[in-house]
């Protein structure tokens, strides 16, 4: 078993900064090449075609929180999420069950 490589980023950081390095992973894994460096050290990720997937968000009084998790061990088979998740800078839009069970969001 090969020596684990990791490299951690934690803390408080301008919105736009954060907004930055989200699009620098979005772009990195549409490539399908990921390579994260912090002075000397340095990890590179190959994701598979199908990855492990989570968003949890959450809001109590005036603290808020947003989780992304990205994950794969090379064995993902590949069947997608069950629910639609928008994810929009305007309200929550309005949505409706159709007769055969699945949600549908308008706006």
């Amino acid at each position: 078993m090969g020596k684990k490589q990791k490299i951690t980023v934690k803390g408080p950081l301008e919105y736009q900064e954060a907004a930055e390095y989200l699009e620098n992973i979005a772009a990195t894994l549409r490539s399908g090449r990921m390579t994260l460096q912090k002075g000397v050290e340095s990890v590179m990720l190959t994701p598979p075609p199908f990855v492990d997937f989570s968003i949890e968000a959450s809001q109590k009084d005036d603290k808020s929180k947003l989780s992304i998790k990205i994950g794969w061990d090379g064995e993902n088979a590949g069947f997608g999420l069950g629910d639609v998740v928008n994810i929009s800078s305007e309200g929550p839009a309005p949505s409706v069950i159709t007769t055969d069970g699945h949600k549908v969001r308008f706006g």
